[in-house]
C-alpha cells in the first residue's frame, strides 16, 4: 500500500475537512432562513434540518481538536476511546488529519505478536490474546482490501502470523476476494492450529453464501470427511461449528 507522506496527507485532510465544514454550515444557515411574504424580509428557524447541519460541521472539527490534545474519551456504557494522535494515524481513522495509513506495518506486528503469543503455554489468557489479535486484524479489513488477495494466494506458504492474520481481515471483509474459497479449501485441509482452524471455520461461515456451487461443494465434502474421521474432538468448539456451516451449506 502507497503511504502517504504525512504533511502532504495532513494538509490534505484538514483542507477537505474545512471545506465540509464550511459547505454543512452554508447549508445549515439556508436551511434556517425563511422568506416571509414580503420578498425584501426574512425570519430565522431552527429546525431538525438545521440542527444535523451545524452538527456535522462541528463534530469533523472538534474531533481535530480532540486528537491534537490527546487523552481519551469515555462514550456511554463506559467504553473509552484513546485520542492519541499516533495511533489514529496507523489505524487509520478516516476523516481527521492526523490520520495515515501504514496498515502493513501495523498488521506486520500482529503478525509477530500474534507468533510470539502462541509461544508461551497453552492458557486461557494466551487465547484471549489470541483473539484480540486477530480482532484488531479484522477492523483493518477494509483499510487493508487492496492487498487481501495477494495474502490469500500466498496462504499456504505464509508463516503462522500471517495465515491468522490473513483470516482474521477475510472475517473482516465486506467483499470477498476471488481466492477466499480456495484458501479456505487449504487451510481446513491442513490447518496449523486449532485456533486458526477455528477461525477458518468462522470465515467459511461468514462467506460461503458468495461461493460458486462448485465451491461450495468443495468446501462442504471437505467438512463432511473431516467430521466422518473425527478431526474435531466431541463437544469442541470446532466440531459444533463445522456442524453448523454444513448444516447451513447444505440448505
Amino acid at each position: 500500500m502507497q503511504v502517504v507522506e504525512e504533511h502532504d496527507w495532513s494538509l490534505a485532510r484538514r483542507r477537505w475537512g474545512i471545506g465540509f465544514a464550511v459547505a454543512m454550515a452554508v447549508l445549515a444557515a439556508l436551511s434556517a432562513v425563511r422568506l416571509t411574504s414580503s420578498p425584501w424580509s426574512f425570519r430565522l428557524e431552527v429546525s431538525t434540518t438545521t440542527a444535523l447541519f451545524v452538527a456535522l460541521a462541528v463534530v469533523p472539527w472538534l474531533l481535530e481538536r480532540l486528537v491534537d490534545r490527546g487523552g481519551s474519551l469515555r462514550l456511554p456504557g463506559g467504553v473509552e476511546v484513546a485520542l492519541d494522535a499516533k495511533e489514529v494515524r496507523e489505524v487509520g481513522l478516516p476523516g481527521l488529519s492526523a490520520t495515515r495509513m501504514v496498515v502493513d506495518a501495523r498488521l506486520g506486528r500482529l503478525e509477530q505478536e500474534y507468533e510470539r503469543r502462541r509461544g508461551t503455554a497453552a492458557t486461557w489468557e494466551r487465547t484471549q490474546h489470541l483473539e484480540r489479535i486477530l480482532a484488531e486484524a479484522r477492523l483493518l479489513a477494509g483499510a487493508a482490501s487492496e492487498h487481501t488477495g495477494d495474502r490469500l494466494t500466498e496462504f499456504e506458504d505464509a508463516s503462522d502470523g500471517q495465515r491468522a492474520v490473513t483470516v482474521a481481515l477475510l472475517e473482516g471483509a465486506v467483499a470477498v476476494p476471488g481466492a477466499s474459497a480456495a484458501t479456505l479449501v487449504s487451510g481446513l485441509a491442513a490447518p496449523r492450529s486449532s485456533f486458526e482452524e477455528y477461525h477458518l471455520l468462522t470465515a467459511l461461515r461468514l462467506h460461503h453464501r458468495y461461493f460458486t456451487r462448485d465451491e461450495v461443494q468443495s468446501l462442504r465434502a471437505l467438512v463432511e470427511r473431516r467430521l466422518e474421521e473425527g478431526a474435531w474432538p466431541a463437544g469442541s468448539d470446532r466440531r459444533g461449528l463445522a456442524r453448523r456451516v454444513r448444516a447451513e451449506m447444505s440448505g
